[in-house]
């Protein structure tokens, strides 16, 4: 049910997805910062297999791409596949309409998997997370963000998880706290090294003050020893 909720969204989101979320200044700036966050936790990436859950219009894959990686993307949503397609325009990309939970891989076929934007949808994640174990090879990295219920955020939290439906859209969503995606991770033979927090930004309008008060507030805080308290926390995990 909520696989099938999420999906119906997706399809209808797909054709003004970035454009509602990422042409705003507080979009232009939050893309920027995920980009840069995550490809600084996935370092060199030349000639690796990527596997990225949730790739969306692929915002990440493109990316990806440039840095030489070969990357297969899983989506619920064909629609978002036919938009990073258009945008795209390559051979190193592989689609497929796929959820995390199930992933119709061999075992250690993928050096890198990330799932960006994706655990607030999934009901369980240690199926996800048990399936990323299966599919990477030794030593390979899992990097995954989620909207954290730990942080200054909770309140919000506490009204999403118990509603079961985004703050910002019509959608299942749910948040987690670090500690139990932590020991969800090392359940499933992955092991966190470094998490990386950034602040959560309205999707819609925000007043200019606001906005350079968080955007300071963001850099200062991204890599300090306080970054579990923001909204959005990302982790890299290890196979070993």
């Amino acid at each position: 049910m909520v696989e099938q909720d999420v999906q119906r969204f997706y399809e209808k989101e797909a054709e003004m997805y970035d454009e509602s979320r990422f042409k705003s200044v507080q979009g232009i700036y939050v893309n920027s910062v995920q980009k840069e966050t995550v490809l600084k936790l996935v370092g060199d990436c030349r000639g690796k297999h990527v596997l990225e859950i949730g790739s969306g219009t692929g915002r990440f894959t493109k990316e990806l791409v440039k840095r030489g990686a070969h990357v297969v993307c899983i989506d619920l949503s064909s629609k978002m596949h036919e938009k990073a397609r258009q945008s795209l325009n390559t051979e190193n990309v592989e689609y497929f309409v796929m959820n995390g939970s199930h992933l119709g891989f061999a075992e250690k076929s993928f050096d890198i998997c990330i799932a960006i934007n994706v655990m607030s949808h999934i009901k369980n994640s240690t199926k996800v997370f048990t399936e990323v174990n299966r599919i990477l090879r030794k030593e390979g990295i899992f990097i995954v963000n989620f909207p954290n219920m730990s942080g200054i955020y909770f309140p919000l939290g506490v009204i999403v998880n118990l509603f079961e439906r985004s703050l910002q859209a019509p959608v299942y969503s749910r948040w987690y706290t670090l500690g139990f995606l932590i020991n969800s991770l090392r359940g499933s033979g992955l092991e966190p090294v470094q998490h990386v927090g950034r602040i959560i930004f309205p999707k819609n309008y925000c007043p200019i003050i606001l906005f350079n008060f968080l955007k300071k507030l963001d850099r200062i805080i991204s890599d300090s020893t306080f970054n579990s308290v923001t909204g959005n926390l990302f982790i890299k995990s290890h196979k070993f």
